[in-house]
């Protein structure tokens, strides 16, 4: 068995699978597939037709899994649980305002849309540190039940 040169690229990739290929031969651009205002022909790449009985993409598609065990999905799944049961509107207004240097300003400005928060804060952070900046936030905000829920979520992926 050999090993992979990119053991970590390996680790990212395992729960991504491929449902359409790209085609492999693509037809010859004609002068009538130009589009004169940016001067050169569009060039989609297109995925191979399928076969019977699968659905049909038009472009090269990829699907991602999240397991059940993995502790980002874990987090986000507290954190929707954490929107729906505790935060007021007045509380995502003033989380909004507290995550002010971690998030953008669109983010910030649209603080009824929590999901969009905890996403963004997410994707910028690592997980540890993205719950431990929430953590603190909802303890500024003395919302209890959610400093809670995410410490219960961080006791459980530390055992």
């Amino acid at each position: 068995m050999t090993s992979s040169p990119f053991p970590q690229l390996a680790e990212e990739t395992k729960n991504i699978s491929i449902v359409a290929q790209p085609k492999s031969v693509y037809h010859p651009r004609y002068l009538s597939d130009f589009e004169k205002e940016k001067g050169r022909a569009s060039r989609y790449i297109r995925a191979e037709s399928p076969s019977k009985g699968q659905k049909r993409f038009n472009y090269p598609t990829i699907k991602t899994q999240m397991e059940e065990n993995d502790p980002e999905y874990l987090v986000r799944t507290k954190l929707l649980h954490i929107d729906d049961q505790y935060l007021s509107e007045r509380d995502r207004q003033k989380l909004a305002f507290l995550l002010a240097n971690q998030v953008s300003l669109r983010t910030r400005e649209d603080a009824s849309n929590t999901l969009k928060l905890f996403e963004e804060l997410l994707d910028r952070k690592t997980i540890t540190d993205a719950v431990t900046i929430l953590t603190r936030a909802f303890e500024t905000l003395n919302c209890t039940q959610a400093v809670e829920q995410l410490q219960d979520e961080i006791f459980k992926s530390s055992q």
